[in-house]
């Protein structure tokens, strides 16, 4: 199982070299040979939490490329299967901050797919549980700017999915957080120019 893991981490890294020049199909063919041979060795071990987490990784790559493809209904199936497995870990080992993270993470890309697609109200569902792990994250390292841009990032989708609903007064505090945040970020790093404008 050691080997098999190897070789699907090996595969992965040429999936995301095909995506990086432009080969989608090709990189696509990569991930799906890798999300096999990962479904195999958790179908071995069920309950093993690093398996789970290899199969939600490449279950994402599978939906991004889908997703850039255009068949974002496609990708969410495949990005919600992933989510069932962040749910799982977070469940069994909600003490380790990695499965926290991934979900938050899934949650959000999940969410942002519906609204591509117009699915706004679906949208604001999925983004609603991200906040509170972001904000808890973020509490528990402010001098991590990776957790502070994480939470920026999640509180002005969800200030948008408000101010789009019609309700600005929900919003404008929303978004007032999220410009502090990264106004805060742009003074840590001059250099980065989004956090400037």
């Amino acid at each position: 199982a050691e080997h098999a893991r190897e070789f699907t981490i090996v595969k992965n890294l040429l999936g995301d070299a095909r995506q990086e020049l432009g080969d989608l199909p090709g990189a696509l063919t990569y991930y799906e040979d890798a999300l096999a041979t990962r479904r195999e060795v958790l179908a071995s071990d069920p309950a093993a939490l690093m398996a789970r987490d290899d199969v939600a990784r490449t279950l994402d790559r599978v939906g991004d490329i889908l997703a850039r493809s255009g068949k974002r209904d496609e990708a969410l199936v495949f990005y919600r299967e992933s989510l069932e497995l962040r749910e799982s870990l977070v469940e069994d080992a909600p003490e380790d901050d990695r499965w926290h993270h991934a979900l938050a993470r899934s949650l959000q890309v999940i969410g942002d797919s519906q609204s591509h697609t117009g699915r706004l109200p679906d949208a604001r569902k999925s983004f609603q549980a991200v906040p509170e792990i972001r904000e808890r994250m973020y509490r528990e390292d402010p001098g991590s700017t990776l957790r502070q841009e994480d939470l920026a990032s999640i509180l002005f989708r969800v200030a948008h999915g408000h101010q789009v609903a019609g309700e600005t007064d929900v919003a404008v505090p929303l978004f007032e957080r999220t410009l502090g945040l990264y106004r805060a970020l742009g003074a840590r790093d001059p250099s980065h120019a989004f956090w400037q404008r």
